[in-house]
């Protein structure tokens, strides 16, 4: 992935290319699977360092306009174990790339979605809704609900 969004410039090239990433199945072709986020703020600087360290090297997709976290904070919605702290990686990535998932039955999957409710209650009301909903249905090309 790093290579990927930093050196090919997979993402840049490729506007609506949207990725999820979560463990669960999903029958979407436009999302890619696994949970957990403790690797996402390692990787976003990783990214940029390899875009600096690429230098004057081959690029598949033609030099990087911007910085490589920038353009994975775009495409990329990373799903958050309930024990991990969902305001400090919505901090990290912004309101839209952050969506609730769950991982059950497994062990550390979230029996009760329900869960994070709590993680996000401090939050602001337009964040808790993308978080716990509005992600995930922009994701997988869902219309938004009728307000009424």
């Amino acid at each position: 992935m790093r290579r990927a969004v930093s050196r090919d410039s997979v993402l840049e090239r490729r506007e609506r290319v949207a990725t999820a990433i979560v463990r669960s199945w999903t029958p979407s072709p436009r999302a890619s699977c696994k949970t957990c986020s403790m690797w996402v703020p390692y990787l976003l600087a990783q990214l940029d360092k390899m875009k600096g360290m690429g230098g004057s090297g081959p690029w598949l997709g033609g030099r990087l306009e911007g910085r490589p976290s920038d353009i994975f904070k775009e495409h990329i919605v990373v799903s958050p174990y309930p024990e991990e702290d969902v305001a400090a990686l919505i901090e990290v990535l912004g309101p839209n790339a952050v969506a609730m998932g769950s991982d059950f039955p497994h062990p550390e999957g979230a029996s009760e979605p329900r869960e994070f409710v709590h993680a996000v209650r401090h939050l602001d009301p337009r964040t808790q809704a993308l978080f716990l909903g509005g992600n995930a249905r922009r994701l997988i090309g869902l219309p938004e609900p009728i307000a009424g």
